[in-house]
């Protein structure tokens, strides 16, 4: 019996499909429900952009988060269901739920945590190293750093690191979210990060021979 079978049986994703099959054939409106996204409005989307360039920082940080949040709900099988979350004594600023059936979106797992950081400066090494420490309390694999100007050259070595141990931070700038022009580039968005990264293990790999 091969590695490659067992991990396939022990992917909860090969069910997902034949589970969805028959839920949806006796519960349909429930089904049709759950996999139901937000409308998406360029002119919205981009108008919470600028806003949250205006106000407190405080404020900025609330409109950077429902940034957040609006790309994720419009990504069929992800809900948001959690927000400003304390984990030990540590927040997280959003969570969410991964119930979808596509194993692109499946490699996030289950939970997946979001941290938001509307600076005027790249987020530093301690960020990351903070969410990895949140990651590990919430047993987690996959987090979305919404970071408006991206990470510093030790941040990303950080998340590379992480990612070694197959824990996975995918940055998101405001750049990659005003190259946004419709609905279903959120989750190509996702999945080229998450590709990226994993091109970036494979070289630090290839590197040490």
């Amino acid at each position: 019996m091969s590695n490659d079978w067992l991990r396939m049986i022990g992917n909860r994703f090969i069910y997902l499909s034949n589970i969805y099959t028959l839920l949806e054939k006796y519960n349909p409106k429930e089904i049709r429900e759950m996999n139901r996204t937000k409308t998406f409005k360029l002119t919205d989307f981009r108008q919470l952009l600028y806003e949250s360039e205006k106000g407190t920082a405080y404020q900025k940080g609330i409109i950077w988060e429902e940034v957040a949040a609006y790309m994720l709900e419009r990504i069929v099988g992800l809900k948001v269901n959690g927000r400003r979350l304390r984990v030990a004594r540590q927040e997280i600023d959003l969570c969410c739920i991964n119930i979808s059936v596509e194993e692109e979106l499946w490699n996030f797992g289950a939970l997946i945590l979001v941290e938001c950081k509307n600076w005027n400066r790249k987020a530093d090494v301690r960020v990351i190293r903070s969410i990895g420490q949140i990651m590990y309390i919430k047993g987690t694999t996959t987090t979305f750093l919404f970071s408006k100007r991206g990470v510093t050259s030790e941040a990303e070595a950080e998340i590379i690191q992480l990612a070694l141990r197959g824990v996975h931070v995918l940055c998101i700038t405001k750049n990659d979210l005003l190259s946004i022009s419709k609905k279903e580039e959120f989750k190509e968005l996702l999945s080229r990060k998450w590709y990226e990264l994993e091109q970036s293990i494979e070289n630090d790999l290839g590197l040490l021979g």
